[in-house]
């Protein structure tokens, strides 16, 4: 395989491979909540904790992500159907 053939199949595979990574996260997730959860943990802390260890994976990703974004000017179109309603 040269390259471009593998860089066309990564491309196509990038999906499969985003859900397959998904998945073992979130196996991962279940067993550490159902462990926590056997000794004795509260449900509402667990929760609380899950969010907190979330904010902390992700935000780094909104802030880079979202800061090349461009920014979309809102249209008055858009607007006006919006209060219409």
């Amino acid at each position: 395989m040269n390259k471009d053939e593998m860089n066309a199949w990564f491309r196509k595979a990038k999906p499969f491979l985003a859900v397959i990574f998904l998945q073992v996260g979130l196996a991962g997730m279940d067993l550490l909540c159902k462990a926590a959860l056997n000794k004795g943990m509260s449900n509402y802390v667990l929760v609380v904790y899950r969010h907190a260890v979330a904010t902390l994976f992700i935000s780094p990703f909104a802030l880079v992500l979202d800061k090349y974004a461009p920014a979309k000017p809102a249209s008055s179109d858009w607007e006006s159907n919006a209060y219409s309603v």
